[in-house]
């Protein structure tokens, strides 16, 4: 008889200090509440999420990187625009995006995870005595621009 009580005291002890570790693994875990407090950020300060944007910087560097020519109808340029949405498109996401001196960049990708995005982006000339117009289409896939077309014309 005291052989099973000296059992049940073990299994007790095992068990209290199985359970007291696993509370303290559990709590010591979860941030205090001040800490919570001290490391959000405020509403006005949240990181904007800015795939599209760097998407539309990726291919117009690409198209400065390759194609030279280009390069002096891409100064100092601000861009305006954002989600757009298309009749029937369900499962799919279009933004358009147009800058201040004549481009248009327009990205569309099926909504599934890592996704290849169709990248085309256009420009044509304002207020110059020749008209120059730039074509280009492309992919972006995992940060990888890849060109499918390109056109100058003047």
């Amino acid at each position: 008889m005291a052989h099973e009580k000296i059992k049940a005291i073990i299994v007790f002890i095992a068990v209290f200090a199985i359970v007291g570790g696993v509370s303290w693994a559990l709590a010591s875990t979860q941030p205090a509440a001040q800490d919570i407090e001290e490391t959000a950020l405020p509403p006005d300060t949240m990181p904007k999420l800015t795939i599209h944007e760097d998407i539309r910087t990726a291919a117009m560097t690409y198209i400065k990187e390759n194609h030279p020519e280009s390069s002096q109808f891409m100064n100092n340029l601000e861009w305006t625009g954002g989600r757009t949405t298309a009749e029937g498109l369900v499962g799919a996401e279009t933004y358009t995006f147009t800058s201040n001196n004549g481009w248009n960049v327009t990205i569309h990708y099926p909504v599934i995870p890592n996704p290849t995005y169709e990248v085309t982006a256009n420009y044509a000339s304002t207020g110059i005595g020749i008209p120059y117009a730039i074509a280009w289409s492309g992919t972006c896939t995992n940060w990888a621009i890849a060109e499918s077309s390109y056109n100058f014309a003047q």
